[in-house]
């Protein structure tokens, strides 16, 4: 419809843009105007515009740059976007946009009136709807079609009087593949049809003797087959749109570029073999029709269709017979109806066959002409004639001597059933899986447990199947005694397996049909070896956890060193700018270890975790919003969780830190993308209930799954995934720490984890906490930190390294303070004893000989009630030193010391005794 029918006008001329753009839309046209290409631009991306018209007098874009712009935007559907139309308000300056690269449509080659542009443009967009038509048509009838060849077999035959339009086609043609066939007119290119009859016919609309009609008239008349293209030129739209009434295929306008003219060749390509293909499935179906008749009279199974009221239209010989009729004529004049012995049978087949699309296999009783009741079986279905009637039609075999055997057999069957349920009430109530097999090996009876194994081991055998394997190991290997202990074992799937087998030796006879059998035990242990196993991962994790912690204090005290003394160089104001980036590397450098350091410490538990009730439903989606930002677009991000409240006693940073390892792992393990999915959920463990996880106590869990699509998790790997510095990453890709400290973190929290993976399967792992009723760290620059000094004021500092507290006295006195030191507690009691009016604060570490830091604090305490204390660790403080350090008013810094850090505590704490009632 025209008012649907959009135009974006580019011109920046004002006057005669307003001017077109009024004459547009008091044609019903919806017009959007621009002044520039640029604005251009954004008009046709955002309107998708039918036609765009374009005045080559732009100043801010080249007009053939615009038209290849406007053209990328549609290379998607070249043929079915906006036309493109140049027009120029001066005739000379058009000649530059003859060439066919501007990819414009149609040109305006000189200044004409309102009336005749307006019916120009009218004209070029009757001409796009009817390609757009022939497009459409083309595109629904090739749906049913397979793919087009891409190899091209196709003569083409062009008609043009120009000679170098003639060669110009002749040289593009055949670099497309084609055999190219040339008349210089009409009269000529008929002859050549007539004689060669090529496939395709490119003809000039205008030629002085036999015209572009012409030539299409006498094709038709010869025989109509072939796709007739004409090329017209830019004034002889109306006649292009005549051609396409008269039954060309298509046209192109000109001037010809190969865009258009590939669009044509394939369009027309794709008529031809339409046609063939129509033309086969012709021949295929009279062959059809012909083989269903000779099929439907020989067949031996009676046919029939009905109407719905149970006229009788049409059967084959087989069911006159069956029906005891003498002829089909006699057959025809019976009701369907009639034939059922119970009506209501035939309105239940043909109820069902409406809501099941057909009946299948239903089965009634049939009444003979003579009266003899046979069962016959049923298959049809609802059709509708080609007069539009609908009807019914199907097949009935008579089934009447198998259903007499049938009941015969289910009357054997039910003794041997009532017999069987005795036999198999009694062995499932025993725990493993019992397999009893005759002398061939063949499954007589299994139990319920044995079903279960058997589902896992043999593929889901049961009772009449031959077992000839057990976990595609030849089943004579467990038939035979185990070449050690009492049981054999078999590793299949992740589950272990324990079998034995007993011979039967009973001679076969008729009393007893399983002589020389076996009666085969199957016992799944997979969940006590997965026990046992657990234990002894808990045991080497636990020594390997105590090994990180201690090496995690030494080295904090090495970097305790190195930090210090890089805080302190970096504030020397003589520092060249390069000594200054050194120093600033070491600090960057030494918060990296530090990093790391903690990442040790979260994998033995030794780390301090500021716990409190978390919402860690909020948690997650917080950092599932997070990682579909962050992780890259190949990945997609589920989250999904049940209902409910999802409380836990845990410390938000660790936790992040947890999923945060989880998704960069899946990330490394997606290269090419994926599905990251995060499940969140409850399980409620009761008393003697086997928990998913050894250990685990009764009461309300919080169960993580957090599953990717990745390459998966090798065996021999699997068991190592939790060790700290284990990793299959190649070297600088990895620390190996990420999942220990998950797994450290996890159990601080009281929890547990468990990972499944098989390679090329991804990996799952699971996580269950006690519920309650970037790669790249970015470093502070210290070196730009703002110190706070103190005024002189005196600090004990109670270090049993010398080094390291020879670093933290210049810190100190950096700071401005007075300092007197300590080698242990001992030594600090005695010089508080003497100096006790002087010193206004102290400084300890936590682990020293004779004296620790937790025991100074509760013997100073005991002197001095009010005097701040801050203890330095580099091995973390435990849950129950967390408490009491609460308790005796001490604060804490982790080693190694930030001097920024150490600067505002020691002002906070020396400024808050100074003002007590603050």
């Amino acid at each position: 419809m025209r008012d649907q029918t959009r135009i974006v006008l580019i011109d920046a001329d004002v006057e005669q843009r307003g001017a077109f753009a009024r004459q547009l839309r008091d044609a019903s046209y919806h017009v959007c105007e621009a002044d520039t290409g640029e604005s251009g631009l954004l008009c046709v991306q955002d309107s998708a515009p039918d036609l765009v018209l374009i005045s080559e007098a732009l100043s801010d874009v080249d007009t053939l740059e615009l038209c290849q712009g406007i053209r990328g935007m549609m290379q998607d559907k070249p043929y079915l976007g906006s036309y493109v139309m140049l027009f120029s308000p001066v005739a000379a300056c058009a000649q530059p946009l003859s060439d066919a690269d501007c990819q414009a449509d149609s040109i305006m080659l000189e200044t004409i009136s309102g009336q005749d542009r307006l019916a120009y443009v009218q004209a070029l967009l009757q001409v796009r709807n009817t390609q757009k038509d022939l497009h459409k048509t083309h595109a629904v009838l090739l749906d049913a079609l397979p793919d087009l060849p891409e190899n091209v077999n196709e003569t083409v035959l062009v008609a043009d009087d120009d000679p170098r339009i003639l060669r110009t086609f002749a040289r593009m043609l055949a670099l497309y593949g084609y055999q190219v066939l040339t008349a210089e007119d009409g009269a000529t290119a008929i002859e050549c049809y007539r004689r060669e009859r090529p496939e395709i016919v490119l003809t000039d609309v205008r030629m002085p003797d036999l015209d572009g009609f012409d030539v299409l008239k006498a094709i038709h008349a010869i025989d109509g087959s072939a796709e007739v293209i004409f090329v017209t030129g830019h004034g002889d739209m109306q006649m292009a749109i005549e051609a396409l009434r008269a039954g060309a295929s298509d046209f192109i306008p000109k001037p010809v570029n190969r865009t258009n003219l590939e669009a044509a060749l394939r369009r027309a390509r794709e008529r031809l073999y339409m046609k063939r293909s129509l033309r086969r499935a012709r021949q295929a179906l009279q062959a059809s029709e012909q083989h269903y008749r000779e099929l439907f009279e020989g067949v031996p199974i009676g046919l029939f269709r009905t109407t719905n009221a149970g006229k009788v239209l049409d059967a084959n010989p087989t069911l006159v017979k069956m029906l005891g009729y003498s002829n089909l004529a006699a057959l025809l004049s019976s009701c369907s109806p009639d034939w059922y012995v119970d009506p209501e049978d035939r309105s239940r087949a043909l109820e069902h066959s409406r809501e099941a699309g057909g009946t299948h296999g239903f089965e009634a009783r049939w009444r003979r002409l003579d009266g003899e009741v046979i069962w016959v079986r049923i298959i049809g279905q609802e059709v509708r004639s080609p007069n539009g009637q609908v009807c019914y039609e199907g097949s009935a075999e008579d089934i009447t001597e198998r259903k007499a055997a049938e009941q015969k057999h289910e009357r054997l069957l039910l003794q041997i059933q009532e017999q069987a349920a005795q036999l198999q009430q009694v062995i499932n109530t025993v725990s493993e899986g019992l397999v009893l097999l005759d002398g061939a090996q063949r499954i007589v009876l299994t139990n319920a447990r044995a079903d279960i194994d058997l589902d896992v081991l043999a593929a889901g055998a049961r009772e009449g199947a031959v077992l000839a394997t057990l976990g595609e190991q030849p089943l004579h290997r467990w038939l035979a005694p185990p070449p050690a202990g009492l049981w054999h074992e078999l590793v299949w799937k992740r589950n272990i397996y324990e079998i034995i087998a007993h011979t039967l030796k009973q001679a076969p006879d008729a009393a007893h049909p399983y002589g020389n059998g076996w009666v085969l035990v199957l016992r799944n242990v997979t969940r006590q070896r997965r026990i046992e196993q657990r234990v002894q991962e808990h045991e080497r994790l636990a020594a390997v956890g105590q090994l990180a912690a201690g090496i995690a204090h030494d080295f904090n005290n090495v970097m305790s060193i190195v930090s210090m003394y890089a805080q302190i160089a970096s504030r020397s104001e003589t520092l060249t700018d390069q000594e200054r980036e050194r120093l600033a590397i070491i600090n960057q450098q030494s918060l990296r270890a530090t990093k790391l350091i903690r990442q040790i410490l979260d994998f033995s538990r030794h780390a301090v975790l500021e716990r409190k009730p978390l919402d860690f439903l909020a948690l997650l989606r917080e950092q599932a919003q997070l990682f579909r930002r962050t992780l890259p677009e190949t990945i997609t991000i589920e989250l999904e969780y049940e209902s409910g409240d999802y409380a836990i006693d845990g410390d938000v940073t660790r936790m992040q830190q947890v999923l945060m390892n989880l998704a960069f792992n899946a990330r490394d393990a997606m290269p090419e993308g994926g599905v990251l999915s995060f499940q969140l959920g409850h399980i409620m463990l009761i008393e003697k209930s086997i928990p998913p996880l050894p250990g685990m106590s009764p009461g309300l869990w919080l169960r993580l799954t957090v599953s990717d699509t990745g390459t998966g998790i090798a065996p021999d790997v699997i068991s190592h995934i939790f060790e700290p510095f284990y990793t299959t990453k190649e070297l600088g890709k990895g620390s190996g720490l990420g999942l220990a400290q998950v797994h450290g973190i996890v159990g601080a929290h009281e929890g547990f984890i468990d990972v499944e993976s098989e390679p090329g399967q991804g990996a799952t792992f699971r996580i269950y906490l006690p519920a309650l009723t970037s790669e790249e760290e970015s470093l502070e620059d210290l070196t730009t930190m703002a110190l706070e000094f103190g005024h002189g004021e005196t600090i004990l500092l109670v270090e049993d390294e010398s080094v390291t507290r020879h670093a933290l006295r210049e810190g100190l006195e950096l700071l401005e303070y007075q300092v007197l030191e300590a080698a242990n507690g001992q030594d600090a009691l005695a010089i508080y004893e003497q100096h006790a009016t002087e010193i206004a604060l102290v400084l300890t570490d936590v682990v020293m000989p004779q004296l620790g830091g937790m025991a100074l604090v509760e013997a100073l305490r005991a002197r001095a009630a009010s005097i701040p204390i801050i203890l330095l660790t580099g091995h973390p403080l435990g849950h129950t030193d967390d408490v009491n350090l609460h308790r005796v008013g001490a604060a804490w810094l982790q080693k190694p010391v930030n001097l920024d850090e150490l600067s505002r505590l020691l002002a906070q704490l020396l400024a808050t005794n100074r003002h007590p009632g603050c």
